[in-house]
């Protein structure tokens, strides 16, 4: 997968399976694969906060060259628009505008040790942080609800100026396998 963060990126948080030694299907992982029938580039199988911004042409996730291993790569801006920040940000699976939570995934039934891909992050100010978030959950027939299976929250270090590999763990608390 691949990532590039420009300025301004105050939050990233995608809501996919990871890569273990074999590589796991993510739709659309390494981000060739665009729509543009809103209007505007999207990468197909990622929501983001286009459709809220782009009525004043201001885009937060926007599809760039050169990728590391193809054409292109994902680069998430958080913008300011009528005065108020919107995150770059970018979830595999749906997306909710009002939280900028993810509202939904994609089917994913293994459970690997780590998201694992290839990045580069720029941050505009010491103070912006981005990060990445992984979920791993199970829908839960007793209760009606999904349980978590496996998560991790990591902070995006410093300044990473040339694409470069990544391996974040995940944390499992249930021996349950995701769905």
């Amino acid at each position: 997968m691949k990532y590039l963060f420009y300025p301004f990126v105050l939050l990233i948080c995608a809501l996919f399976a990871c890569i273990p030694s074999s590589y796991a299907q993510i739709p659309n992982n390494d981000f060739e694969i665009w729509d543009s029938s809103a209007g505007y580039k999207t990468p197909i199988g990622w929501d983001n906060m286009n459709p809220v911004t782009f009525s004043t042409s201001v885009f937060t996730c926007q599809q760039m060259v050169p990728g590391n291993t193809g054409l292109y790569h994902l680069a998430l801006n958080s913008q300011t628009v009528s005065g108020s920040v919107v995150p770059g940000i970018a979830v595999s699976g749906l997306l909710d505008p009002t939280t900028h939570k993810p509202a939904s995934g994609f089917p994913y039934a293994l459970r690997p040790q780590v998201l694992a891909g290839s990045w580069q992050y720029m941050a505009y100010t010491t103070a912006d942080q981005g990060f990445i978030e992984v979920l791993l959950s199970k829908w839960n027939s007793i209760s009606s609800r999904r349980d978590t299976v496996a998560f991790t929250h990591y902070l995006l270090p410093g300044m990473v100026m040339y694409w470069a590999d990544f391996h974040i763990p995940l944390n499992y608390v249930s021996s349950a396998t995701p769905d």
